[in-house]
């Protein structure tokens, strides 16, 4: 790592050491948000193509998320998501994303952290009607389920607070990134909706 020319950043709690490895080394970063919005991902990889001076072509791969959204849209028009913190993305940009898809998102189990205040922001005007519950709050223990609206939830903790609902964890070892990631989450998400009915 340390004959790197630079570094990428995709999980915030790495920064540190970046940052170290900057003022140190002189091995300067760059950070890529792990986002769902197929139109941020594409700004985000014409931005490293710009800093590593290569050209980076990813029509298909975007396509391929853009139909994988679409499919879960047709087959699920009226689709209410719950979204929980224990995942591979972060709760509060995963609901905005989704919202912005054109699904409902109706609870988000996470808790809100300065950073997050951006996506809240949005969320609050494109779906006033979102409910945020703090993970951390004691008030959880009792949280019942038949306030939620979900057809499905992403995150373990969602999978707790609403075990009668169909559930992608969406927490595996191997992060998700780019347009690979909107592709399987939304696949996934397909293959719950699709297996709860059978």
């Amino acid at each position: 790592m340390a004959s790197a020319n630079f570094n990428i950043v995709i999980d915030p709690e790495v920064r540190a050491a970046a940052e170290d490895m900057n003022k140190r080394l002189g091995i300067p970063y760059i950070e890529l948000t792990r986002v769902h919005s197929t139109d941020k991902i594409s700004s985000q990889y014409k931005a490293l193509a710009s800093v590593t001076g290569i050209d980076i072509v990813d029509s298909e791969e975007k396509a391929e998320a853009d139909e994988a959204v679409t499919r879960l849209k047709n087959a699920y028009p009226d689709l209410t998501v719950n979204v929980g913190e224990c995942t591979n993305a972060n709760a509060f940009e995963l609901a905005l994303s989704l919202t912005r898809m054109g699904f409902k998102v109706d609870e988000i189990y996470s808790v809100l952290a300065p950073e997050n205040f951006v996506y809240v922001k949005n969320l609050a005007q494109l779906s006033p009607d979102t409910k945020i519950y703090c993970n951390m709050e004691p008030t959880m223990l009792y949280y019942k389920i038949s306030q939620s609206k979900a057809h499905v939830t992403i995150g373990k903790d969602a999978k707790f607070y609403c075990p009668d609902i169909p559930n992608v964890a969406w927490n595996q070892d191997t992060r998700p990134f780019g347009y690979q990631g909107v592709r399987d989450l939304m696949n996934k998400i397909f293959d719950a909706l699709t297996e709860a009915k059978a």
